[in-house]
C-alpha cells in the first residue's frame, strides 16, 4: 500500500511541469506531512500531504478565477488528493513568487518554501530558525548544495 501510494505521489509531481518542480514538490512534502496525504494538523486545519489549510484553499481559488479559469476550482476534500494538492500548490506559490520578484526579492526554493508556510505576507526578513531548518532539508532532498 504505502509503496502504491509513494508511486502515485512521485506519478503526481512527474506531471507537474512547471518552476515548481517534482523534486521541490516531494521534499515540501516529506517536509509538510512525512508524505502522508491523510496528515492532519488540527490546530491549523491543515491536510494532507502538502499541509493545505482553507484560507490557502480560498486563495488559491480567487487566483483562478481572476485568471477567469472557473473550471479548476478546488474545494476543501481536493487537499487529501496529491495531485489536485500539487497543482493548488503551484497556483498559489507561482502567483506569490511572482509578485515578490516584481517588487525586487530574490525568491528561490527556501523562500517558496517560507511563502508555503507563513502565506503571501511572508518577507525575507521574517525568516525564523525553523524556516530555515525547513530550508536546508529541502534543499538536501533536492540535492542542491550551499
Amino acid at each position: 500500500m504505502i509503496a502504491m501510494l509513494s508511486m502515485a505521489l512521485i506519478m503526481a509531481c512527474q506531471q507537474a511541469k512547471t518552476p515548481v518542480t517534482t523534486r521541490f514538490c516531494w521534499a515540501l512534502a516529506e517536509v509538510e506531512s512525512n508524505c502522508d496525504p491523510c496528515a492532519v494538523n488540527a490546530a491549523e486545519n491543515a491536510v494532507g500531504w502538502l499541509q493545505i489549510r482553507p484560507i490557502y484553499l480560498r486563495d488559491v481559488n480567487r487566483i483562478i478565477e481572476a485568471q477567469g479559469l472557473r473550471d479548476e476550482l478546488f474545494i476543501l476534500s481536493d487537499r487529501t488528493d496529491p495531485k489536485k494538492s500539487i497543482r493548488m500548490a503551484q497556483i498559489y506559490l507561482e502567483y506569490y513568487a511572482r509578485h515578490l520578484r516584481s517588487k525586487g526579492y530574490r525568491i528561490g526554493y527556501p523562500e517558496i518554501a517560507a511563502i508555503h508556510r507563513h502565506g503571501p505576507g511572508w518577507r525575507p526578513w521574517r525568516q525564523t530558525a525553523l524556516d530555515h531548518r525547513r530550508a536546508r532539508v529541502i534543499k538536501t532532498r533536492m540535492g542542491i548544495k550551499d
